[in-house]
């Protein structure tokens, strides 16, 4: 038996999150919870932003990914799973040697049902919202 593989999926870069009509969506979602998004996203309070929504044909998830490039993230789907990585490494000469830092972010995130990850999309801001989504795969059993 092989196991699938999981599709990764590109990302692609857009102006800013407020202003570009790629998220016009998303924003939408979002200002229906009730949260001010507008404001925790620029006071910093990344929890606010992370947030999974189901609609009828398809998820969305939004992930504040600010400190990361393109380059520096990840996204995999497969079946009713998505991952999401991202890593980045700075190194420092300094008087007393080498000053290593590493940042990374995972978020895993389980589906009520399976997706069509040849269908996903990844949109990354100018100033750092991610969002990923993918229609419900109607053919697999429930």
């Amino acid at each position: 038996m092989t196991l699938a593989e999981p599709s990764v999926i590109p990302i692609d870069t857009f102006k800013e999150f407020e202003c570009d009509k790629v998220f016009e969506g998303i924003r939408n979602s979002l200002k229906n919870t009730g949260q001010n998004w507008i404001e925790n996203f620029k006071c910093g309070n990344a929890k606010a932003m992370d947030s999974v929504f189901f609609h009828k044909d398809r998820f969305e998830v939004v992930i504040d990914v600010r400190g990361y490039c393109p380059n520096e993230i990840k996204c995999q789907m497969l079946g009713n799973v998505i991952e999401i990585l991202a890593e980045k490494k700075d190194e420092n000469e300094c008087p007393g040697g080498t000053t290593n830092r590493v940042m990374t972010l995972t978020r895993r995130y389980e589906l009520p049902q399976a997706i069509k990850p040849n269908c996903g999309s990844c949109a990354l801001s100018s100033d750092g919202v991610l969002v990923i989504c993918a229609p419900w795969n109607n053919d697999s059993p429930q």
